[in-house]
């Protein structure tokens, strides 16, 4: 009898967990990440060499359901806005106009879009408008042209990864002005990997010492 006080306690505790296991998608970025997934095509038959297949992942993302639970997305338990994207090998194709929705997504701390082909366009400069992000991977998604110099404007940036396969003929280019004004913004950035203008890869693991130097 003196245990029933339990039931209750137990009801909510459950309740809780089941509540936060998947938050509610905020409706803004569920129609933004919906407006971007249209502004794609997916092709299943793209080959990368650090892909061993591709995972549609998008193709997954429905209108009418919580974004939250969508496969490569993450969200504040809380506020449910989007605060990662993992499309790593998921076979997008087409180009990111710098009117995309995915740049409203105002809380993203992580971007990996990792070994997609993106058409040898240019990266677009609204990436500086994630002042949030702390970890961005665009490497072998065929963006060639200059970084735009807006990606210095990352300043929580703790790893950046705009790496190519050495093969590729395309190279994404660094202004001198901008590598300078990312390491002097960004100062927890411990890891970068970036293609030079010389094709050679240039990858650092900086200390924290050195940016701040």
């Amino acid at each position: 009898m003196g245990m029933w006080w339990l039931f209750p306690v137990c009801c909510n505790f459950l309740l809780f967990h089941f509540s936060f296991s998947h938050s509610f998608c905020h409706p803004h970025d569920n129609l933004a990440l919906l407006h971007f997934k249209a502004s794609l095509t997916i092709n299943t038959m793209y080959s990368s060499y650090h892909c061993h297949q591709v995972y549609p992942t998008i193709a997954t993302w429905e209108n009418g359901t919580n974004c939250c639970s969508w496969s490569g997305v993450t969200c504040h338990p809380i506020s449910g806005h989007v605060t990662a994207i993992d499309l790593a090998c998921a076979g997008l194709q087409g180009k990111i106009n710098a009117n995309s929705t995915l740049f409203s997504l105002s809380h993203m701390q992580s971007l990996n879009l990792a070994f997609n082909d993106f058409s040898k366009s240019q990266i677009p400069s609204p990436i500086g408008q994630f002042v949030n992000l702390t970890h961005l991977n665009l490497s072998s998604s065929n963006f060639e042209g200059e970084i735009p110099p807006q990606i210095s404007h990352l300043s929580k940036l703790q790893s950046l990864d705009l790496s190519l396969p050495q093969y590729d003929e395309f190279q994404l280019k660094w202004k001198e002005g901008t590598w300078k004004r990312v390491l002097q913004n960004a100062t927890k950035l411990r890891g970068i990997a970036s293609m030079s203008n010389s094709r050679c890869l240039l990858a650092f693991w900086i200390s924290h010492g050195f940016l701040s130097s």
